[in-house]
């Protein structure tokens, strides 16, 4: 069960973490906000976040991950990505998620 829960998450993910949201949040960046584009790129962003947020919360993702896993490793993996947060890289243009962005393009 785990497997395919870890198999489902990840098809799930990569399209939109990996390469709509890293080259949308670039594109974005990169951008003046009087650009044409920029209205209809955050827009777009903004909606695949809340699709999301959305397909997460009525797939109900999270119930079945905190079942598969237990709370106590739940915790452990919570604390690990809280103390992440503070070294993650935060501008779109820092080389890790410049490099995903590109490799999404290239792909």
């Amino acid at each position: 069960m785990v497997t395919q829960i870890l198999e489902a998450l990840t098809v799930h993910t990569y399209p939109e973490n990996e390469v709509m949201a890293d080259v949308l949040c670039l594109e974005l960046h990169a951008m003046d906000a009087d650009d044409e584009r920029f209205v209809a790129r955050t827009t777009v962003l903004m909606e695949n976040v809340l699709h999301h947020v959305e397909e997460e919360e009525e797939q109900e993702w999270f119930p079945k991950v905190r079942e598969a896993l237990g709370r106590n490793q739940l915790q452990e993996i919570g604390q690990r990505m809280l103390d992440l947060r503070p070294t993650a890289p935060k501008p779109p243009t820092a080389p890790k998620p410049l490099k995903k962005a590109r490799d999404a393009v290239d792909a």
